[in-house]
């Protein structure tokens, strides 16, 4: 039962995903590429670190280390020496790579979120301002400047959080190559101690997020409030009701206060427990 509602709304969160980033899907596929390609370089980056270790201590590790053969076979292709020397310009290399595959990748990502906002506002703009009389006079003042500057911003950030994700999962399918390589019992032990700490900050994300559909709620009230008492600031004055609206002013801004802090500490408690935990995990 739990797992065909979480399918469900996986389905859900897919098929409105491609209603709004469906026209980016080419931009995505070259994302994703640059994301392997960036957690490539890395991964076999410091998997060299292992043959130089070994002409650091002199001791040879080649022979059990499949990716280390590769890099020794491909200096010879190259005919170039492998040596300690040509060995730390190849991981310098790699890493510059890396970073340059990392500024293509944040440049393309920042291009369509940037143009996502941009048409995504027009285009709402445009609906709106074609709508009905009947329609538009049932909606609250101030509801469109919310949808239109902080919705479709938080949209965008959506957008952007799907960039990282496909660089993350990339980038954690060519570390886990690497690391296989290395060790596989450590990484299946790796992999074990990062599903429980998924299941373990899973009711602080879900609090996370009931926390943001407040947050969006409310502050579509505030604006309506705002809003509507200052076009209306003659009625207010004649009715002497300014401490009444300056009073439900001050509850949503109470409210707003609230539910900044406590996702502002929610964060910070996730953030803040996974440096120690990751290092308690690598001391043991």
């Amino acid at each position: 039962m739990l797992l065909a509602k979480e399918l469900e709304k996986f389905k859900l969160i897919i098929r409105l995903s491609n209603q709004a980033f469906g026209k980016y899907k080419l931009q995505i596929v070259i994302l994703t590429i640059l994301g392997f390609l960036n957690g490539l370089l890395g991964g076999i980056g410091i998997n060299a670190i292992i043959p130089l270790f070994s002409f650091i201590v002199g001791e040879s590790t080649a022979e059990k280390d499949i990716i280390s053969q590769y890099i020794e076979k491909l200096f010879l292709f190259l005919n170039i020496d492998f040596t300690l020397k040509y060995l730390l310009a190849f991981i310098i290399l790699l890493f510059i790579l890396k970073a340059i595959v990392m500024v293509l990748f944040s440049y393309i990502s920042v291009r369509i979120t940037s143009n996502y906002q941009e048409q995504t506002r027009a285009n709402l703009l445009n609906k709106i301002l074609k709508s009905s009389w009947p329609y538009l006079i049932k909606e609250k003042l101030g509801h469109l400047n919310v949808v239109l500057m902080t919705n479709i911003e938080k949209s965008k950030a959506l957008l952007s959080q799907i960039g990282i994700i496909i660089m993350v999962i990339t980038s954690l399918i060519a570390y886990s190559v690497i690391a296989i390589n290395i060790s596989l019992p450590i990484t299946l032990i790796t992999f074990g101690f990062g599903i429980l700490l998924f299941v373990f900050f899973k009711p602080i994300v879900k609090r996370v997020r009931k926390l943001s559909y407040e947050s969006e709620k409310i502050n579509r009230e505030t604006a309506h409030h705002i809003n509507e008492n200052v076009l209306g600031m003659k009625t207010v004055k004649i009715m002497s009701v300014q401490h009444k609206v300056f009073e439900i002013g001050q509850k949503y801004f109470k409210k707003i206060t609230t539910i900044n802090i406590k996702s502002f500490v929610l964060g910070i408690f996730t953030g803040s427990l996974m440096e120690p935990l990751s290092i308690i995990f690598i001391v043991i």
